[in-house]
This record gives C-alpha cells, sequence and structure tokens, in this order.
C-alpha cells in the first residue's frame, strides 16, 4: 500500500518526520526536542523583515530534518507554502526537505520568508492551511486522513469606528483582548503544545474507529 504524508507549517514536520521512516517514538522525541528551546526559536533582530532572524529555528530543522532530497524519503511528501510574489501556492515535492519545511512555517512578521528563485516563500497556512485537495490530487480515489488543528470559534465581527482611527486604542484592544487563547495554547506556545500529543492519539483513534479506517492502519 503505497503511503503519502503531507501538510503546512507545523503539519509540514511532523509529515517531514514521518516521511523519513521514523515510529511514533522518535518522532514525539523530534518534536519534544525541537519544542524544548521554545522561545529561543525566536533569535530577536531588528524588526525590519521579521521579529526573529530565523537562524535558530533554520539550526533545528537541519539537524532534524536534514538534506535528504525529498524524492529519495521513505514516504511521498509534500508541504505547503504561500509565495508572496505571485500570491499562490507552492507545493514542495523536490529538493531539500528541510529547506521546505522551514518555507511552509514562515510565520508572517515573525519569521523571516525564504527566498526562492527570486520569490519570498512565506507559511503555508495564509493560503492553505489543511491540504487535503493536494492530497486528493495525488491518490486519486485513495483514503484521505485529514487533521485539521483549527480552533472552532465563532466569526468575529470588527467593532465599528470612525474615519480616524487610534492607535493607542488598537493597542489597548491587543494587550486586553475580548477573545482569550483557544484551549490556553497559543500558535507560540511550542512547549504547551506538547500537552495536546495525547489528547490528539486519543481523538484520532475514536474518529478512526468510528469511521470504518481503522483496520487499514494496522500494521
Amino acid at each position: 500500500m503505497r503511503i503519502d504524508v503531507g501538510g503546512t507549517s507545523m503539519g509540514a514536520i511532523v509529515a517531514g518526520l514521518c516521511a523519513l521512516g521514523m515510529d511514533h517514538a522518535e518522532r514525539v522525541e523530534r518534536v519534544t526536542d525541537i519544542a524544548r528551546h521554545g522561545r529561543r526559536l525566536l533569535t530577536p533582530t531588528l524588526p525590519l523583515i521579521a521579529l526573529s532572524s530565523g537562524r535558530h529555528l533554520d539550526r533545528i530543522l537541519a539537524e532534524h530534518l536534514i538534506s535528504m532530497p525529498i524524492e529519495d524519503l521513505l514516504l511521498r511528501f509534500f508541504c505547503i507554502s504561500s509565495n508572496l510574489n505571485r500570491a499562490g501556492e507552492v507545493i514542495h515535492e523536490r529538493g531539500p526537505l528541510w529547506p521546505a519545511v522551514r518555507a511552509s512555517l514562515a510565520l508572517p512578521g515573525i519569521f523571516p520568508p525564504v527566498y526562492a528563485a527570486g520569490d519570498l516563500l512565506i507559511d503555508g497556512g495564509a493560503l492553505d492551511n489543511v491540504p487535503a485537495d493536494v492530497m486528493r490530487g495525488r491518490v486519486g480515489n485513495g483514503c484521505i486522513v485529514a487533521v485539521d488543528v483549527s480552533p472552532e470559534v465563532e466569526p468575529l465581527t470588527a467593532a465599528p469606528f470612525e474615519a480616524g482611527m487610534s492607535g493607542w486604542r488598537v493597542l489597548e484592544c491587543r494587550l486586553n483582548p475580548f477573545v482569550p487563547p483557544v484551549a490556553g495554547i497559543s500558535t507560540l506556545d511550542f512547549k504547551g503544545g506538547l500537552a495536546l500529543i495525547e489528547v490528539g492519539y486519543r481523538h484520532a483513534i475514536e474518529a478512526l474507529s468510528k469511521s470504518g479506517l481503522a483496520e487499514r492502519f494496522v500494521t
């Protein structure tokens, strides 16, 4: 049975570790090691392009995902980034693994974009956070298991404001927001996210059991 794996942003890291042939225990160990660095991944710099220089992130990804060509991975892999120049989606399925993943998780304003042949690439979540459509194009009529970790929230309605907007008022709202962090885990809370591994595992088992696909994943 052929298996394809793919993802966007953090999903690109997890898919990359799977594509390298690591078992569950080693994947958790690698992700834990990445998360252990936590805020150190955000190496401050003069914020003309981004808050972080991205140097520490580059080193960590190169260490854990290596530069093996995507074409040589054990499982077929892809990840998604967003092209700032062309306002379009980029599907990475060839070339070195870790630079592709680095592009996929280049959070705008947090990490610098990735330069690629004259274009600037940023986090794929800007255009396609759950690339199930890309996966469908790769596997045809095969089964797809997609995981969406986006929080379930009600659409926000912008507060009314007059033509003259006060930056101080905006700052006040950001310092004292009306919407609390979903489940207490923020986007950059690397260490806190580790607590979701067991929760996610149990939820996946339950979902697969209900779907009738569980037996397909028994090895």
